[in-house]
């Protein structure tokens, strides 16, 4: 199933929880911007719901337990900064779309919970 967003007609899928959109690319730049100017300033948590949400998608079933905790992100990579990188690809049957990339891994939101207690 592929989720409109009433942004635009570019294929998108978003590979954690395998979901295709159509939206435009200045969205999508302007979600990822939204999103992690949330999470550097503390006014949202990192957690795939508010991934979704920027995005202007129904989070799905579970999104609220996958993302990258403050605590994963000041211990494994000591920084809030999360890359989200997009990456063109093409469907089986030769139907481009833009594959949303997180080279810092997605973990379950009580990752190393208290690290720093």
């Amino acid at each position: 199933m592929i989720q409109y967003t009433k942004n635009g007609n570019t294929l998108y899928y978003e590979p954690q929880f395998k979901t295709f959109f159509k939206s435009s690319p200045f969205a999508v730049s302007n979600a990822i911007i939204r999103f992690l100017r949330g999470v550097v300033t503390g006014t949202m948590l990192p957690s795939f719901k508010y991934w979704y949400e920027s995005l202007d998608l129904e989070p799905p079933e579970g999104s609220e337990e996958l993302g990258w905790n403050y605590d994963y992100l000041c211990h494994e990579w000591a920084s809030l900064w999360i890359d989200i990188l997009q990456i063109p690809r093409l469907t089986d049957e030769g139907v481009p779309y833009q594959e949303l990339n997180y080279p810092m891994e997605p973990k379950p939101m009580d990752y190393l919970e208290g690290w720093y207690d």
